[in-house]
């Protein structure tokens, strides 16, 4: 199923969690950490889809049944947990993803040694929440760490380390910090560049942060570029009604309103709500 998600055919990755959901339900029931562990792969295909109000009910339901099936302090918890905070960070539920974030923390430091790769996944995703709450201080201190890590553990070519890199570049931008963020964003790119290509979903995305990062610098020429093709290369793959088709539109929008190009930036805007109002609308 995950390999029909890379390769962009969605439909027949639902298939296949669906079945793999059905097997597991007449084979074992639905209070199994099997049953759990099919629901957060589904949940996880939703996710990557774009379609949020599909994946969060059965985030939940897989967070409910874990806690029931595994003891307070088994690690199992902590990937649902860790997915369930990720959801909640894309819908704007900023305290509930920091608590369940909290959460996996104090799991980790009963069950993984320091320096374990799964505390820099945690860190990075609370570097991330702190980014967009402001707190900056914490989210450095968190993304550092969490690059050290990784550093350790899998070296500095790794899509992982580059992701890191790209949060710590994505908070010196909200800082004002351009010329760092830009150095970081272009380490980070090379990386993504070598590893997936600069086509893939983890590239495009950086593309339109760097984008946004060029409108910011008033590079308008140069964001209109990188905005245009992350939008492109999304869109091939997962379609026009992808959040992050709608964030790709509105930073166009903020590019065109700065050029004086008004006509432009409002077909953007209207755009971007039309595919939040979708989402709003289904959720």
């Amino acid at each position: 199923a995950w390999v029909y998600a890379e390769l962009g055919d969605f439909d027949r990755a639902e298939d296949l969690c669906l079945e793999a959901k059905i097997v597991v339900e007449e084979k074992q029931g639905t209070k199994s950490r099997s049953y759990s562990a099919v629901l957060a792969n589904l949940a996880g295909l939703f996710a990557t889809m774009g379609a949020y109000h599909r994946a969060l009910p059965l985030y939940e339901e897989a967070r409910a049944l874990d806690l029931e099936l595994y003891e307070d302090s088994h690690p199992g918890k902590v990937s649902t947990m860790h997915n369930l905070g990720g959801m909640y960070v894309e819908m704007g539920r900023y305290k509930e993803a920091e608590d369940l974030f909290l959460g996996c923390q104090a799991l980790l430091e009963h069950t993984c040694p320091p320096g374990d790769p799964t505390s820099a996944v945690l860190q990075h995703s609370l570097g991330s929440l702190y980014t967009k709450t402001a707190r900056y201080q914490e989210a450095e201190s968190l993304f550092k760490s969490a690059l050290r890590i990784k550093d350790d553990a899998f070296g500095r070519l790794d899509v992982s380390y580059a992701n890191t890199i790209a949060g710590l570049a994505a908070l010196k931008m909200e800082t004002g910090e351009l010329k760092e963020a830009e150095k970081l964003f272009g380490r980070a790119m090379k990386i993504l560049a070598k590893l997936v290509g600069d086509d893939g979903d983890a590239y495009v995305a950086m593309l339109l942060n760097h984008g946004v990062l060029k409108e910011k610098q008033g590079n308008y020429a140069e964001a209109e570029e990188h905005i245009t093709r992350a939008l492109e290369c999304h869109s091939k793959v997962h379609g026009k009604r992808h959040p992050m088709h709608a964030t790709a539109m509105y930073a166009l929008s903020v590019v065109y309103e700065a050029t004086g190009d008004t006509r432009r930036s409002l077909s953007c805007l209207r755009e971007a709500q039309k595919v939040q109002s979708t989402a709003v609308s289904e959720e």
